[in-house]
């Protein structure tokens, strides 16, 4: 192809061969990527004979290529990646099979027993990558957002009971990062805007790039990014720019506030999504409990059922009761008192025990406080802090397995004592803290086991 390529550059400096009308300020007559390749030159006939005696030079090479690969030519108009190439307006049914994908993806792992964490990882892996495509390309109309969104928050609480589905936590705040008690799943609405405004930036910055400085030449025709108006004959890419452009532009007051804006967002010529998904998102601060559960060495799912407890989000009786479903409400550890947060996870004698036997594990006088208060005083270490790394572990893992009790007891008539789930926690934590570079850490827990 790099031959094909130092041919095609030649051709346009022969007699009565000219470039394409809308590349010929940018001397461009064919783009290039791996096996894609797109020529541009004027219609006319001596142009076009020019391709051809090149391509025509070119031909016995393409054809052992296609011998020996077996791929076959294609033509006008195709999809590339799901996207087609040959259209300047993209409708609503064009992200149908967008939509089918994520469908057929999540009803396939719908199939399997997945964990809450299992569920996030597989939103934040195989199912945002599909989402991440399109994002860059276009901006999604709300209708193909709110599709997606619900296909996600269906998946993620999975199984309704009795026909109703058992939704405890808003998906807007489980969008949200870990430290503002969501669970760190991208926000799909925001991150459509973060990929439309690099398109922006590069629009801002039109030396960076042949696509920048085309649009410039063709479309912006030397007006600014920040001052164009959109057009009918404009792509539905750059009107979706534009809308982002004009969302921003609101948001901060005026395009003098703007432009620095997006331009913070960058460094070393190079823009950040990150930066910019986290000032689009904005901070929502629940409490500082949250910033325990940050802490790397939590077990993923071991954080969500932690979060969900201290949000009271958990399918306990009290939140079954509350929203219109008839159940006997009886703690199904201590078989005597009504079931709440509370009592499950601090006020039942089984849950107490548990925690009285952690707490002296790790050297800790605090084994009346409450859950909230618990993540709060592990929260203040930070990271590095191997102590905290073990209370942090330890708390989260203590939560999980009292929950998992619970349910193991409920649905599966099984019963486990106060020492085994103590020695199973001990052994998760431990586990978990093996690989911590203070290795005074592991040694110390080790010998209190």
């Amino acid at each position: 192809m790099e031959v094909l390529s130092r041919y095609l550059r030649t051709i346009c400096d022969k007699p009565l061969v000219s470039y394409h009308p809308k590349c010929s300020r940018l001397k461009l007559n064919h783009l290039i990527f791996v096996d894609d390749l797109m020529i541009f030159v004027r219609g006319d006939v001596p142009s076009v004979a020019a391709v051809k005696r090149t391509l025509s030079l070119f031909a016995e090479l393409l054809e052992v290529i296609l011998a020996a690969t077996g791929f076959s030519e294609g033509q006008f108009p195709f999809r590339y990646l799901g996207v087609p190439l040959s259209t300047s307006r993209v409708s609503v049914t064009m992200f149908d099979s967008l939509i089918l994908k994520i469908k057929h993806s999540i009803q396939h792992w719908s199939s399997n027993f997945l964990t809450y964490a299992g569920r996030v990882q597989l939103l934040n892996s195989v199912i945002f990558g599909m989402e991440t495509f399109w994002c860059s390309c276009n901006l999604l109309p709300q209708e193909v957002l709110h599709k997606i969104n619900k296909l996600c928050k269906d998946f993620f609480w999975g199984i309704s009971f009795e026909g109703n589905r058992m939704v405890f936590k808003k998906w807007k705040d489980i969008c949200l990062p870990w430290d503002a008690g969501g669970f760190n799943i991208k926000d799909l609405s925001t991150w459509n805007d973060v990929l439309q405004c690099r398109w922006l930036y590069l629009l801002a910055h039109t030396t960076v790039g042949s696509w920048a400085s085309w649009h410039q030449a063709y479309i912006l025709q030397h007006q600014t990014i920040w001052n164009v108006q959109t057009h009918d004959s404009f792509s539905s890419s750059l009107k979706g720019i534009l809308i982002v452009r004009d969302r921003l532009v609101a948001l901060t007051g005026s395009i003098t506030n703007a432009s620095p804006l997006i331009n913070s967002w960058c460094s070393h010529g190079k823009f950040r999504v990150t930066a910019a998904y986290s000032y689009l998102r904005g901070i929502v601060l629940v409490g500082p409990w949250a910033k325990a559960l940050t802490h790397p060495r939590i077990v993923p799912s071991h954080r969500i059922i932690c979060s969900l407890a201290a949000q009271k989000k958990l399918a306990i009786v009290d939140n079954m009761q509350h929203r219109g479903f008839y159940m006997v409400n009886r703690c199904s550890l201590c078989e005597v008192a009504l079931e709440d947060h509370a009592h499950l996870f601090f006020n039942c004698s089984f849950s107490k025990d548990i925690w009285q036997q952690l707490m002296h594990w790790m050297g800790v006088n605090r084994a009346g406080l409450c859950l909230l208060s618990k993540l709060e005083h592990a929260g203040i270490g930070g990271k590095q802090n191997w102590r905290m790394a073990w209370f942090c572990t330890t708390l989260a893992a203590a939560v999980y397995q009292i929950w998992n009790e619970r349910n193991s007891r409920l649905f599966r008539g099984r019963k486990a004592t106060v020492n085994d789930i103590v020695r199973k926690i001990k052994f998760l934590v431990s586990t978990r803290l093996l690989m911590w570079t203070h290795h005074k850490c592991y040694s110390l827990i080790v010998a209190s086991l």
